[in-house]
């Protein structure tokens, strides 16, 4: 899978972090962007520390500040949810606000 500059930022954002014990990053997935502010965060974390998340769209927006969910596996297949907060006023990089790890469902 190839991988844009974006995901790539991401990527090393989390491998980069000790604390997360991440060495590898596969399937990664976009599950939806909105605006960063409390009450957004604060509803997607609740979703995601029950280990699943279901698109939510009442979220407000924000053109500046946001945050995106993602989904992805490490280099042993252990599934994580992500939170990655991204500025477009600071022009920086991606910044991983938060990981749960969380066992896929059988469909």
């Amino acid at each position: 899978m190839e991988f844009n500059s974006w995901q790539k930022s991401v990527i090393t954002a989390i491998i980069s972090k000790p604390s997360f014990g991440i060495k590898t990053v596969t399937d990664l997935e976009d599950l939806g962007t909105w605006a960063y502010n409390e009450d957004n965060f604060s509803k997607i974390c609740s979703q995601l520390e029950k280990g699943k998340f279901t698109n939510v769209t009442d979220l407000e927006e924000n053109p500046f500040e946001d945050i995106t969910v993602i989904r992805f596996k490490d280099d042993k297949s252990n599934n994580y949810f992500g939170i990655v907060y991204d500025s477009w006023a600071l022009e920086q990089d991606p910044e991983i606000m938060r990981i749960y790890p969380f066992v896929p469902t059988p469909t």
